[in-house]
């Protein structure tokens, strides 16, 4: 199947023959688009009812999903035969008996059937190489290989779209070979600091002004070029900016959510003391339309001041999930004031991280050869073939892989997983796996070590994971993360906002606990954001 990829050879098809195969490409991707959206409903529905529960403790006279009270005699509710919550009658999916499910496993069952995901794990283990469709290939062997002088517009198009690209590729790699290793640090370090700032800019005044007025938005997709056009027209009935000069210094700045980074912002210029603005700019995004049903877009207007923190003046988004492609939309939107939990109050799906995670007692913690233990490549020049551990237990964590990764830049990315034992965020406990390229379903099977914990220690530490994509000349982009601990809130009796695990994370971690030196395999959804999560 290595082979599938390679072009087919359909220049004895007549004109009207690839146009048919074509309009019967393109509405079996239409159905595939379609069906992937469905998938994601289906997932987001899931991480709500898993959110739902996330509060849920130990207790056996509270619902274990919806916390409401059990009876000691009368109403003790059932125990769900997967994850042995006890659950209240509202919260079971199926009759009591043998087979009773909550509705959080029931769910998760019916998902995996709905979706076809078993069937899809059996299709890449069984042809891993082949990592484009056979539509795909008839598709772009249409389109690479028309008769003679029957060229459609659309082919034309492309073809000097991809022989732009590929120019502009060997020149960007003629500059980087040529380039002194100076002159590229140098670059770096300012495109690092140019992010920083990016994210300092977000930081502007968010109460000061109330929020009013509207925006005018035309927004189209152009299949031809592969991007999203965002035409700022025009802002009416702004809110004042500044009430000690009674002025307002309008501009509008937008990204594509979940990329906050700086490559997916955009901005206008700044129209000088006005309340109804006309800018009449566009706003560029170059993204594939099926990437672009996964994001949002935020579009923000902001007064500008010189010598402080911006102010805020109100925003709007806008999703593409249920947008048809071929139309244009221009209308006005009513701006809204900042949602302070916008971290946790964006629930889409964004990936899933396999781990297996162990703790290995003290007493049972001796030594172990070197080739077990994650250490620097200096440090194992002239030592023993066995080390001896610091006094204490050990964590042992296994990144196996992570599925549905979001490629923020486009249809694919770089990723990689960065891990710290919290408190301690410094080198001491950082560990990172390698970066496999151009996949959204990376496999990594790499083991992050911590040695030196107690049995004291584990409701007081945190195991902070975070998933990356990788940027050579740039700030790597956050993709998601997970945090595996008690989630009490607490580190050694101060409190803390990181030790917040919830759900399937701090019961991994408890599982972990109470079957030491027994690997704990489990898929963690992706968080959207490592802020403070609200109770």
């Amino acid at each position: 199947m290595a082979k599938t990829t390679e072009s087919l050879n359909l220049s004895f098809l007549l004109e009207h023959e690839r146009q048919m195969i074509l309009s019967v490409l393109q509405k079996d991707e239409k159905l595939r688009k379609r069906e992937e959206k469905r998938i994601r409903k289906l997932k987001n529905e899931l991480l709500e009812l898993k959110r739902a529960g996330r509060r849920s403790s130990a207790d056996q006279h509270e619902c274990a999903i919806c916390l409401r009270a059990l009876g000691l005699i009368l109403q003790r509710g059932n125990v769900c035969t997967i994850c042995h919550r006890r659950i209240c009658n509202f919260c079971t999916a199926t009759p009591p008996g043998s087979n009773c499910k909550c509705t959080v496993c029931a769910k998760t069952a019916e998902l995996k059937v709905v979706t076809g995901e078993w069937f899809l794990e059996k299709r890449s283990k069984r042809f891993q190489h082949a990592s484009t469709t056979s539509s795909d290939v008839v598709k772009q062997s249409i389109l690479s290989s028309p008769p003679g002088e029957t060229k459609s517009e659309f082919v034309s198009t492309q073809t000097s779209i991809n022989q732009d690209i590929h120019t502009h590729n060997i020149q960007k790699h003629k500059l980087v070979k040529d380039t002194h290793p100076k002159i590229l640090l140098i670059c770096a370090l300012q495109t690092s600091i140019n992010s920083m700032m990016s994210v300092y800019s977000e930081t502007g005044d968010y109460g000061n002004v109330r929020v009013s007025g509207e925006i005018l938005l035309n927004i189209s997709y152009s299949y031809k070029t592969g991007a999203l056009n965002v035409l700022i027209r025009e802002c009416r009935c702004l809110a004042t900016g500044d009430d000690r000069r009674q002025r307002t210094d309008a501009y509008v700045k937008t990204y594509l959510l979940p990329d906050k980074s700086r490559q997916s912002k955009r901005k206008t210029s700044i129209k000088s003391n006005t309340t109804n603005p006309v800018f009449n700019e566009n706003l560029r995004y170059v993204v594939s339309h099926s990437q672009l049903e996964t994001r949002t877009l935020q579009v923000s207007v902001w007064h500008h001041d010189r010598f402080g923190h911006n102010s805020f003046l109100g925003e709007t988004e806008l999703t593409f999930d249920s947008w048809e492609f071929d139309t244009q939309i221009e209308e006005w939107f009513a701006l809204q004031p900042r949602n302070e939990s916008y971290g946790d109050s964006v629930m889409h799906y964004k990936g899933e991280l396999t781990v297996v995670l162990k703790y290995i007692p003290a007493e049972r913690n001796i030594s172990l050869p070197l080739d077990q233990v994650q250490v620097k490549k200096g440090f194992l020049k002239g030592k023993k073939k066995t080390i001896t551990l610091p006094k204490g237990g050990m964590v042992e964590l296994l990144v196996k892989e992570a599925k549905s990764l979001t490629a923020v830049k486009g249809g694919s990315c770089d990723p990689f997983v960065k891990g710290y034992l919290l408190p301690d965020d410094k080198k001491s406990t950082k560990h990172k796996t390698a970066v496999v390229k151009r996949a959204v379903n990376p496999r990594w099977n790499h083991t992050f070590t911590y040695c030196g914990l107690q049995h004291s220690d584990l409701d007081s530490v945190c195991l902070e994971l975070t998933v990356w994509d990788r940027e050579p000349l740039a700030s790597n982009v956050f993709l998601g993360g997970v945090r595996l601990g008690a989630g009490t809130g607490l580190s050694y009796g101060k409190e803390v906002d990181w030790n917040d695990a919830y759900g399937e994370e701090q019961r991994l971690w408890q599982r972990m606990i109470d079957n030491p030196e027994v690997p704990q395999e489990c898929t963690l959804m992706l968080r959207s954001s490592m802020a403070k999560r609200k109770t």
